[in-house]
């Protein structure tokens, strides 16, 4: 009770007297309209509202949150009420995303100061990656006490309110969604704590300075001001110090450990933003295996969420050497074959597909409501054949947490196929399938706040767990592995290897 407790002080004291605005510039009148407009959506076009929560469930969630935005509230605290609730549908593809916020959103919301640190949360610990800040004495493995006088646990417990995840199997996933890792602070880009931290407590909005309290991995800790960096200025800074940001065909590196033994590191699978054909440089990495005879591979998808589901499926098509994919096939199911005319004028969408009505000659209605294509219905998959010169070596892959879209697919694949072995922490995701595949954008007209909506329901055939993939070795990244710059994962796959040779000779 007393940790929550402190979230509903902080968020009352912090949100609605501050420094920022104390007045809203849309009426609660407003609020309850969007709000209305919000709930419309969500019951005609989300095909996961009730999967996690009954229908009751989700009326009584509207109804606080109706009443919540009936009072003075700020925008701030706006922003956060409608993250709150969105996560309580347990879908990691519903949230306000900052990537799709209208330029003044992202003015109004989204603090222009940042922390000088890179960190990443382990446990219940803020463990710095990155110095970007005036003070040469801070190290890696550094843990994070404080941040202007506000412990780091109230501020885990505040964000873990609105960190997005699948399912009930949340809580490595919540955590990831906290980290602060080099690719979040190029300056196209975002990460949850730059957000939710200065709206949580508003007294860190567009300051000048921030006052840690600092803990060394070995020693007492200490307390040391640092000035706060602009988006454009921590991204320069990272760069002088540590180098370029790995960016789309940069976020995927290849290289020999050994003879034996190559490393392939896929960062991400948006393969939309390449200059490049992917599809050729996965060519050349599995030609260069070739050539070289290596007999094992590394496959590093660590901090890689998804992106292409094709891309994923050329590599795979490169390490499974029988046709894949009807496994564990998944279904399309969608809510709605036609969106209401009164929701059309505030959705938007990449694909004019997605708003266009479905003939329903095309569909069958399925017991539980949903709309399934005809012709899903008689070829439920196509397989996917391997490539020519696929690799029959042994495989490792190396997971983690933040491996909840497609690349959460990729593992469940990975591990039905008995391809190899995982190593690492189990993922994101969930058995029981995620909702994506197509996005409809909700726009609210007075907030001008964007809400994703994703609309097909990537379901298993047959009934499945609400769990992650559990790798076959479970190898999690400690303090000290940061502290010594020990990649505790990639060690312990190469010494399995070694001990493989061993019993071999």
């Amino acid at each position: 009770m007393k940790k929550f407790g402190l979230i509903i002080i902080f968020l009352i004291a912090g949100l609605t007297v501050t420094g920022q605005r104390l007045k809203s510039k849309i009426s609660a009148d407003q609020r309850r309209q969007e709000i209305t407009l919000l709930q419309k959506s969500l019951i005609s076009l989300h095909p996961g509202l009730y999967r996690y929560n009954t229908p009751e469930q989700i009326d009584n969630y509207f109804r606080e949150l109706l009443q919540k935005v009936s009072g003075e509230v700020t925008d701030e605290a706006y922003f956060i009420l409608l993250s709150q609730f969105v996560t309580k549908i347990k879908c990691g593809h519903t949230y306000l995303n900052p990537w799709n916020q209208k330029k003044e959103v992202a003015n109004n919301y989204f603090s222009k100061s940042y922390i000088p640190f890179l960190f990443r949360a382990v446990g219940r610990k803020f463990i710095i990656t990155h110095n970007l800040s005036e003070h040469p004495e801070i190290r890696k493995g550094d843990e994070i006490i404080s941040i202007n006088g506000i412990p780091v646990h109230t501020i885990l417990d505040s964000l873990w309110t609105v960190s997005r995840s699948d399912g009930n199997n949340g809580q490595g996933k919540k955590s990831d969604n906290m980290n602060i890792v080099p690719i979040d602070i190029d300056t196209g880009n975002y990460s949850m704590f730059d957000i939710f931290f200065p709206l949580f407590f508003p007294e860190n909005f567009n300051i000048a300075s921030y006052h840690f309290e600092i803990k060394p991995f070995k020693g007492k800790s200490s307390s040391i001001t640092a000035r706060s960096l602009s988006k454009k200025d921590r991204q320069q800074v990272y760069v002088s110090r540590f180098g370029k940001i790995p960016m789309h065909e940069e976020n995927w590196e290849f290289r020999f450990l050994n003879p034996e033994t190559a490393y392939f590191r896929i960062g991400d699978f948006e393969i939309w933003d390449w200059k490049t054909d992917y599809k050729k440089n996965l060519d050349s990495v599995f030609k260069a295996v070739g050539r070289v005879h290596s007999p094992n591979l590394i496959i590093d998808i660590r901090g890689n969420e998804g992106g292409d589901d094709e891309a994923r499926d050329e590599l795979l098509s490169y390490i499974i050497d029988k046709p894949f994919g009807c496994e564990n096939p998944t279904r399309r199911l969608y809510r709605f074959l036609r969106i209401p005319d009164t929701l059309m004028p505030y959705l938007t969408t990449w694909e004019k597909e997605a708003k266009q009505p479905k003939n329903e000659n095309d569909y069958t209605r399925t017991a539980a409501g949903f709309y399934e294509r005809n012709e899903a219905i008689r070829q439920p998959c196509i397989p996917i054949s391997p490539k020519p010169n696929v690799f029959k070596g042994n495989v490792f892959l190396i997971t983690n947490s933040n491996n909840s879209s497609t690349t959460f697919t990729l593992a469940d694949i990975f591990q039905v196929m008995h391809r190899g072995n995982i190593i690492g922490d189990k993922t994101g995701g969930t058995k029981q399938g995620l909702n994506g595949g197509k996005f409809l954008f909700l726009n609210l007209p007075y907030s001008k706040i964007e809400i994703d909506i994703p609309i097909i329901w990537q379901a298993p055939t047959t009934a499945r767990q609400d769990e992650g993939i559990v790798p076959d070795y479970i190898v999690p990244e400690t303090q000290k592995d940061i502290a010594r710059h020990h990649d505790a994962q990639l060690s312990f796959i190469l010494n399995l290897i070694s001990k493989q040779k061993t019993k071999l000779r």
